[in-house]
């Protein structure tokens, strides 16, 4: 399972100044989950997308390969990405 959750992509739409941003950062660089972060107030183009997967334009808003989750809890987020990563199994 390990190596299938290395093949999800996991992208993070988030801001600087989050508080819960901040929290999910240092849970998924703690635990060693890669994960891509866009920061929707300094790119526009991240800004567009982010209201693509989120109409109310909330963060965080991760998009874990197809699957999209706002907010952040630690054991919503495994859940989540265990989900998307028996599909690279």
């Amino acid at each position: 399972m390990d190596l299938a959750r290395k093949r999800v992509m996991v992208t993070m739409y988030a801001t600087q100044w989050c508080g819960v941003c901040r929290k999910a950062r240092d849970y998924m660089e703690a635990n060693r989950i890669d994960f891509m972060e866009l920061d929707t107030d300094d790119n526009a183009v991240a800004r567009e997308r982010l209201g693509e997967l989120n109409p109310r334009k909330t963060i965080p808003t991760f998009q874990i390969d197809e699957l999209v989750y706002v907010g952040f809890r630690e054991d919503i987020f495994e859940a989540k990405l265990d989900k998307a990563a028996q599909k690279h199994l």
